[in-house]
């Protein structure tokens, strides 16, 4: 009995297993006939622009650097990065202690001067106010017979002489005085250049100015920037300047910032950088957009446009040695379409010959196709 009751166990253990083993390739034949996962999506028709982004920068509308008209020590520096200023507001002084000096002994030696052209002039006034009179007594005399021609002679000459000499004098005096006051002006311009004021209302942007060191004519000690409106600043190539005009509307996205916008071309430059190549774009950017300058800027320009266009997602596009292709679905197997592409922009490709719109198109999972496998259509 032992025996018998071995050999069943036995038979239903391999009866078993002969039935698991039949069952596994019914299993992966379901599975096959269930085709390869794919996403699909209709495609459809529609205008669309080509994308061309270059990188760009953030820039004051109007914005002036600020050079010191002289070379000096640099004595205070009155502002820093961030500062808001007035125009004419005091940004550094420079040591022009020596010009200062200068300045004082010629003002001292005009007063001077005027102090002596003032007080000759009154004494000869009066000197001659005297002989005046006295000429005039003399000539009242010799008209009664009391005076003689050789009086009134020499009282008209000492007349002639004093104004001869005053007028002399005085020249002389006032001479001197131009001569002073011409060697004041540029000393007293020179002194006022010590003191650099901010040339427009804004913010400061960039300080070079250190108190101790030297500043030159050549040196840029400040920038200001006005506030306002900012502008975009682009550079581009050769190749795209041609499709770019004034008016055009571009977006922009300021990663520092965490804003996008869209933006005016007002500026196209003629001529390129010698050193880069690049033409140099200008955008205005909206009105009360919160930028600061210097800011890195994504600048993408729409150009070539089309309508009415037969597009397909960018990512669904294949290519081989053959050119591009696409898979398109009909009655769950899919078929390789050869197509030829067009403009790209904003993540989609035209499709210029192969498709005319309509068909279901594979966006996930083509890259697993080929010509006539069956595909289960899923939820991307």
């Amino acid at each position: 009995m032992k025996k018998i009751g071995s050999l069943l166990c036995c038979l239903a253990l391999i009866l078993t297993l002969f039935s698991a083993c039949g069952e596994e390739p019914n299993q992966q034949s379901e599975e096959n006939e269930l085709g390869t996962a794919v996403a699909t999506q209709t495609v459809t028709r529609q205008d669309l622009s080509a994308e061309s982004t270059v990188s760009g920068s953030v820039s004051a509308g109007n914005e002036a650097a600020v050079y010191a008209a002289l070379q000096a020590e640099i004595l205070t520096v009155d502002v820093e990065v961030g500062d808001a200023v007035a125009e004419g507001d005091v940004l550094c002084t420079l040591d022009v202690s020596t010009y200062q000096d200068n300045l004082s002994t010629l003002q001292s030696n005009y007063q001077t001067a005027q102090s002596s052209y003032e007080s000759q002039k009154t004494l000869f006034e009066e000197q001659l106010s005297q002989a005046q009179t006295n000429l005039s007594n003399t000539q009242a005399l010799f008209a009664i017979g009391a005076a003689s021609q050789a009086e009134v002679d020499s009282a008209e000459l000492t007349v002639l002489n004093l104004q001869t000499s005053m007028d002399t004098t005085l020249r002389s005096l006032s001479d001197s005085m131009k001569q002073i006051q011409d060697n004041i002006r540029p000393l007293q311009d020179t002194v006022a250049k010590g003191t650099v004021r901010a040339p427009i209302a804004g913010t400061v942007t960039a300080l070079n100015a250190e108190v101790g060191s030297y500043a030159a004519p050549s040196y840029a000690l400040a920038t200001v920037s006005e506030d306002g409106n900012r502008k975009i600043i682009a550079q581009v190539s050769e190749a795209l300047l041609p499709k770019l005009a004034l008016g055009d509307t571009a977006h922009v996205s300021i990663g520092a910032a965490d804003t996008d916008f869209d933006a005016t071309i007002s500026t196209v430059s003629p001529t390129a950088n010698l050193q880069t190549q690049l033409y140099q774009v200008e955008l205005d950017a909206p009105a009360g957009t919160a930028l600061n300058a210097g800011m890195f800027a994504s600048i993408t320009f729409y150009t070539d446009t089309v309508t009415d266009a037969v597009v397909v997602p960018t990512e669904a596009i294949l290519t081989d040695n053959t050119g591009s292709y696409v898979f398109v679905v009909e009655d769950g197997t899919a078929h390789r379409i050869d197509v030829t592409t067009g403009l790209i922009g904003n993540g989609v490709t035209e499709i210029s010959a192969g498709l005319s719109g309509g068909e279901t198109l594979v966006t996930a999972g083509q890259s697993y196709l080929s010509e006539g496998m069956a595909v289960r259509i899923v939820e991307a």
